[in-house]
């Protein structure tokens, strides 16, 4: 489940991206365990996947409104993860 700060609950697709994707966020901060990119969300939005919480603080440049990508600091893990739908 992604639960926003509004206790918003929704269904999206979750993936994890690393340091091949670069390693500045569009916050302008270096990319970190607990950031993850979003395009429906504002930066700094606190979100909830599954028990762990995430701030937005990177772009995902798709334009999708059910899309949240994770960064995580292994590629390995990132293709581990695949694609998972979270929601109700």
């Amino acid at each position: 489940m992604c639960m926003a700060t509004t206790s918003m609950a929704m269904t999206c697709k979750v993936t994890e991206y690393s340091w091949e994707s670069g390693t500045v966020t569009a916050s302008g901060e270096s990319v970190h365990l607990g950031g993850c990119a979003c395009d429906f969300l504002p930066l700094g939005t606190q979100i909830t996947i599954n028990g762990n919480t995430y701030v937005v603080n990177d772009r995902i440049g798709s334009g999708e409104s059910d899309h949240i990508d994770v960064w995580t600091d292994s590629t390995e893990k990132a293709l581990d993860w695949g694609d998972i739908v979270t929601g109700k």
